[in-house]
């Protein structure tokens, strides 16, 4: 949630602080691979350690996925009316947000949960990931017959078309797919505090090795470079460059993904020595309430604030960022402690808000 922040943030202060502003890019950049990986992995360990039975797991599966591609799309696209019709419609109806994306996976773990054995839903999602990330390179800048269908599935965008806001459901599924079967596979090492650390060092030695192996990539790729045949240096660009977020690269969801296990790594060893528990709490609540989180941070700073005109020019956007952030986690903390994520749901029977 600290990376969306300070991604959506630098919108309102690139053009006064571009140095800034692509800072805070930077950083904000794995927001999307690591929120659906570690989504996916406290989701498996749900599964494993669920008290419930499995067919009211379902049902809560499907009642938290539909509200969150009705409801919450319907709350992340109302803040955009403050910028005119056009740009509604365009995030209403030809836009991807984060919700969406784990809405359409929750719907798809209420099908398979129970169904397929974790190590098998590691193999299909990888065999996905990997081809849905080449169809969307491949298909990156052709024209299509179906443009709107190519840029919501694989985050292709045709020649012409508006390069608007859009995570690719057929690329990112796979994702949170590969760590819901992570979390069910590691789920019982969270029982005590030796399998906790054993699962932080897993989660750190994979995290360093995805890192250093995009890294990698990159570094030959530069070096071969001078030696590309001509039309060959975009797609070994898309296809190695960890900053390449749309079309989506697979050295991007490789780094990605081993700076989310390494955060993962941290608080699961922060967890289990007992220290920081102040830190680890403030965290829980912004994760707590990260639905409500989200959605109040777009309102804000992609809403609210644009529409009104206020930038930051006069203002060093090190002041705002902090004090912007201080308002959102107390608003988190008062959600949560009212215990308001019982109305986030549908009401389907025999389901509820957990």
């Amino acid at each position: 949630m600290l990376m969306v922040c300070m991604s959506h943030f630098a919108d309102l202060v690139f053009d006064d602080y571009p140095r800034a502003g692509y800072l805070l890019v930077l950083f904000g950049l794995p927001a999307t691979p690591v929120f659906l990986v570690l989504s996916g992995v406290v989701l498996g360990h749900l599964t494993v350690s669920r008290k419930m039975s499995l067919e009211r797991h379902r049902r809560w599966l499907i009642d938290r996925g539909l509200f969150l591609l009705l409801i919450g799309h319907l709350l992340l696209s109302v803040p955009h009316l403050l910028h005119g019709r056009e740009q509604f419609d365009d995030m209403l109806l030809h836009t991807t947000q984060i919700t969406d994306v784990i809405g359409v996976c929750l719907l798809v773990c209420a099908l398979i949960v129970g169904k397929i054995e974790p190590e098998r839903l590691v193999r299909v999602s990888v065999a996905a990931l990997l081809g849905a990330v080449l169809v969307g390179i491949a298909l990156h800048d052709r024209p299509s017959p179906w443009p709107v269908l190519t840029r919501l599935l694989f985050g292709a965008i045709s020649p012409g078309e508006s390069r608007g806001y859009v995570l690719p459901i057929a690329i990112y599924l796979p994702v949170f797919l590969i760590g819901l079967a992570y979390g069910q596979m590691r789920s019982a090492l969270l029982g005590d505090r030796a399998g906790t650390l054993q699962l932080a060092s897993q989660a750190a030695v994979a995290g360093v090795a995805g890192i250093v192996l995009a890294v990698a990539v990159k570094a030959a790729a530069l070096g071969a470079k001078p030696w590309l045949p001509d039309g060959w240096e975009l797609p070994v660009y898309y296809l190695t460059d960890p900053r390449q977020k749309l079309p989506v690269g697979p050295t991007y969801l490789m780094f990605c993904g081993g700076v989310g296990l390494l955060m993962a790594a941290s608080f699961l060893w922060a967890g289990a020595s007992g220290r920081f528990s102040g830190l680890l709490e403030a965290a829980a609540t912004v994760g707590r309430a990260s639905l409500a989180v989200f959605i109040l941070q777009a309102w804000v700073y992609l809403g609210m604030l644009p529409a009104f005109g206020l930038r930051y020019g006069a203002i060093n956007p090190w002041l705002w960022l902090p004090l912007s952030l201080l308002g959102i986690w107390w608003f988190a903390r008062f959600w949560d402690r009212a215990g308001w994520n019982r109305w986030l749901t549908l009401g389907l029977r025999g389901t509820q808000s957990r």
